[in-house]
């Protein structure tokens, strides 16, 4: 194509040149020449516009269908999470009073379990009755036992009644414990000032021995009067 384009411009150069030569000799022969020429000059095809290189043009079109692949993607993409949106909003009003309706029936039956003992106890206390229990494990004096129990919401043990001290009784394991009685003032109160109405001493008890026996250990056959200073094992209730 471009060969074809580079002749007819030569044709045109040499036909103009031709006539050129012509007109300045006034050669018959040669004005019989160009106008032949020109009759195939005019016969001649018109001369194709050259245009740019495959190469380019496929640069373009990858560039064309790129960008509109991308703007198509957006579009998907956009759509997808409005979908997703809806469909989350219709789970969340499908799901949600059904959760809440089924919490609120745990809650009433959370309710009515604990209703009759009032609480439930912490792990590893013992709940008797209304009360929980906690047995220590390692003898401290009166005075940190006293502080062991109140760092747990506790007060080192009060007794109501013989009833409930038979019920601990087995958990003592035959060992001491010390319980909330102190002597104050040559007076036994309970440390949660609870009225002392109960008391269950052993044998010759309280004897105030050595004249500062003012905190009460309880053993299985009776409370016996102690210096607070002793160590022994504790029972915390709350």
């Amino acid at each position: 194509m471009y060969k074809k384009a580079t002749s007819w411009v030569e044709g045109q150069r040499r036909g103009a040149e031709t006539y050129r030569n012509t007109v300045v000799t006034g050669d018959p022969d040669m004005e019989e020449n160009i106008y032949r020429n020109e009759l195939w000059v005019r016969t001649l095809p018109p001369v194709p516009i050259i245009e740019s290189s495959g190469t380019e043009d496929m640069g373009k079109i990858e560039s064309f269908f790129r960008k509109n692949w991308s703007i198509s993607c957006k579009v998907s993409l956009l759509g997808l999470i409005a979908l997703l949106s809806i469909l989350l909003m219709l789970v969340c009003a499908l799901v949600y009073p059904a959760a809440s309706s089924k919490s609120q029936e745990g809650n009433q039956r959370a309710i009515k379990v604990t209703e009759p003992g009032k609480h439930i106890c912490p792990f590893l206390w013992v709940k008797k009755g209304d009360s929980c229990y906690w047995f220590s494990s390692v003898p401290e004096n009166w005075q940190d036992a006293f502080l062991t129990c109140t760092t747990m919401e506790s007060n080192v043990l009060t007794l109501t009644g013989k009833q409930e001290m038979d019920s601990l009784i087995p958990s003592l394991n035959g060992k001491a414990h010390w319980i909330g009685l102190r002597k104050l003032n040559f007076q036994w109160l309970w440390i949660d000032r609870t009225p002392f109405t109960f008391s269950y001493w052993g044998h010759n008890e309280p004897n105030n021995q050595g004249g500062s026996e003012t905190c009460v250990e309880m053993k299985s056959d009776g409370w016996n009067d102690l210096n607070c200073d002793n160590k022994n094992y504790f029972i915390c209730k709350k």
